[in-house]
């Protein structure tokens, strides 16, 4: 059994490239805050996976501090997988279909990008969802369905679903998820210190949206600069 962080990269760097995927290691010493930013930059990533350690408590919710800060931080779109996505070890998940939440903010439409781009090269079907709080303006159901509607290029030719939801956004979009066996969710952060800003749409939205989706979470954040 490989045993040092090197052995365990090359075994798996072995196995993916049986499954006839292109794979290299990297490994470095240091704060990943530090370290990555270079990463990214010098072998132009597009975009990061980290697994998380998040865990819902009475008192508690944490990603896991490498986790949150390669979220926060990363100059490029993040994938997470959280503890309560199903194991999918050794197979290739089928993207077949994606659910896009949006509150019409700069962050959030830069995501919109991602996931009509990812729906269009897996012929995935794209909910498309919005979830009005409290506070909100209130717009007519159909204004909202269409400026959902809106989001899409009329060139895509990605299927696409509009949603309107009320509530507590997070817990909405998992239900959504859950109810419509998405295999992945897409949804924008305000950059730095976005997963610790209670009143930010998508700040604390976005943490525990990471921590309780049970699929992947891509974020992206418009001041990521890589096109889609």
């Amino acid at each position: 059994m490989p045993t040092s962080a090197q052995e365990k990269l090359d075994t798996y760097s072995a196995e993916l490239k049986e499954q006839g995927i292109p794979a290299q290691t990297l490994l470095a010493e240091g704060d990943i805050g530090v370290v990555l930013p270079r990463w990214i930059e010098k072998n132009h990533i597009d975009l990061v996976a980290v697994g998380t350690t998040g865990r819902s408590g009475v008192r508690k919710l944490a990603l896991g501090s490498i986790a949150e800060e390669i979220v926060r931080d990363a100059e490029c779109p993040v994938l997470t997988v959280g503890q309560a996505v199903a194991s999918t070890a050794g197979t290739r998940v089928a993207l077949r279909g994606i659910l896009y939440a949006t509150d019409f903010s700069v962050d959030s439409l830069r995501a919109g990008a991602y996931a009509i781009s990812l729906a269009e090269h897996h012929r995935a079907r794209l909910i498309l969802l919005h979830v009005s709080m409290e506070n909100d303006v209130k717009l007519s159901r159909a204004a909202l369905v269409d400026r959902l509607h809106r989001a899409i290029p009329s060139s895509s030719n990605v299927s696409t679903e509009a949603l309107i939801a009320e509530g507590k956004p997070a817990t909405k979009i998992l239900e959504i998820a859950t109810e419509h066996s998405v295999e992945l969710i897409v949804i924008g952060v305000r950059g730095a210190g976005g997963l610790s800003r209670a009143a930010s749409h998508f700040g604390s939205t976005a943490h525990d949206i990471i921590i309780g989706a049970p699929c992947p979470v891509l974020t992206a954040r418009a001041t990521q600069q890589r096109q889609a």
